[in-house]
């Protein structure tokens, strides 16, 4: 026991550091991990215990940076403009905790309702996942359709779907850097520059806050089937999923948005793991890593990796709230329009460092396009075309034929 709260405790550092520190992914320190077990022939159970502590507190952690530096990972890119939103009125520390809130709901939900998810999912997976791409294709002409400048929404999909489409099917830069490069542009950056050209400076951050009850539980139950989809069904990740239950369920409150996005964030991670057992698939870089060193899971491996996700959740929603605090007590002080300068010179030297010049002008086309929905009048999630064109094409097998046609 004492041995599984060490690798425990080891992943919540990791997750910690990875959740805090842009570009930085899980998966990255899941495959050094890896590398290590073939090295050392560490004990597998150990090592996954280590990657699904690590996972959960990136869950957490990684909404620090989206919330009060506009710096996104793809999970939680669309809690960039609801949380930056809430930090220019005074309230950066209560989107935190409300996204931490929907993480503890999540993992609560999942707890309570662990029978009937390895009764459901397994037969809902078989019947489902072929609709997958057609429900993409309904949720992103519905996106288009309720926009009042239809003809700006359909310029900022092709492009955003365009960009996309290049990026994740081409190596003109790393594809382990892809998704940072392309979610840095087109939310981060583009984010700060009109923030930038719009606020003086940051209103004192509010320590103190009420949370709703029924709506933190109503926001973490909608993101909860969000994290299930995105935890078991193939193509979907945890922005995608994102999209359907903004679209489906209905989210017109700000507050219960970002919840819905902590439950998705946090319970995807277990899901993705869990899936192993009920459906016999990976879902994610850390759930294929543990596939790869326990080869089997049990239903003993259930209960422990439970037991884990729970202590971990503990710590690191402690931890996150405390981190989030101290922050916010703070950032008032700085001098706004330095600090938005300083983040976006910080991305771009990130970006170059991971992916060099070629990066940078990727970047700057990114940052072009990120731009348009503030000038045309659209709403910004349309750019979350970047992940969903590219998916439906990967599920309908177009992929290939499309690319072709682009010459690429």
């Amino acid at each position: 026991m004492i041995e599984y709260i060490a690798y425990a405790l080891a992943g919540i550092l990791a997750g910690s550091v990875t959740g805090l520190i842009p570009g930085l992914h899980i998966n990255t320190i899941a495959l050094i991990a890896l590398g290590l077990f073939y090295t050392y022939s560490f004990d597998p159970v150990n090592l996954s215990i280590f990657i699904l502590s690590m996972g959960i507190t990136h869950s957490f952690m990684d909404f620090i940076p989206s919330i009060y530096l506009g710096a996104p990972s793809s999970d939680t890119v669309l809690s960039i403009q609801p949380g930056h939103k809430m930090l220019l009125s005074g309230r950066g520390f209560e989107a935190v905790a409300l996204s931490v809130a929907g993480g503890i709901f999540g993992i609560f939900f999942v707890m309570i309702l662990l029978a009937v998810l390895f009764c459901i999912i397994p037969l809902v997976y078989t019947r489902i996942r072929s609709f997958i791409p057609f429900l993409l294709i309904i949720v992103q002409g519905y996106m288009i359709i309720i926009e009042k400048n239809k003809s700006g929404a359909v310029l900022v999909c092709s492009l955003s779907a365009l960009y996309g489409i290049v990026l994740m099917n081409t190596h003109i830069i790393s594809q382990r850097y892809t998704l940072f490069v392309m979610l840095t542009s087109l939310f981060g950056i583009s984010s700060l520059i009109l923030s930038y050209a719009t606020t003086n400076k940051l209103p004192h951050q509010k320590p103190h806050f009420k949370i709703k009850l029924n709506q933190t539980l109503s926001g973490s139950f909608v993101g909860f089937v969000g994290g299930l989809v995105a935890g078991t069904l193939p193509g979907l990740g945890s922005s995608q999923s994102a999209i359907l239950v903004q679209k489906f369920g209905r989210m017109k409150s700000r507050k219960k948005y970002i919840t819905s996005l902590g439950t998705i964030n946090t319970i995807d991670i277990l899901i993705s793991v869990f899936s192993l057992y009920m459906i016999g698939k990976a879902r994610s870089g850390s759930a294929i890593v543990i596939q790869e060193v326990l080869e089997a899971i049990t239903l003993d491996n259930i209960y422990l990796f439970l037991g884990i996700a729970l202590f971990s959740t503990g710590i690191a929603s402690l931890l996150t709230l405390k981190i989030g605090k101290v922050s916010a007590a703070h950032i008032h002080k700085i001098n706004y329009k330095k600090m938005v300068l300083t983040i976006i010179l910080f991305l771009a030297l990130l970006t170059f460092m991971y992916t060099g010049f070629a990066g940078l002008l990727i970047c700057a086309t990114g940052i072009a396009i990120g731009v348009l929905p503030n000038l045309l009048g659209t709403k910004k999630s349309l750019l979350m075309t970047c992940l969903i064109a590219p998916t439906i094409l990967y599920l309908t097998g177009t992929d290939c034929m499309v690319l072709k046609m682009l010459g690429l």
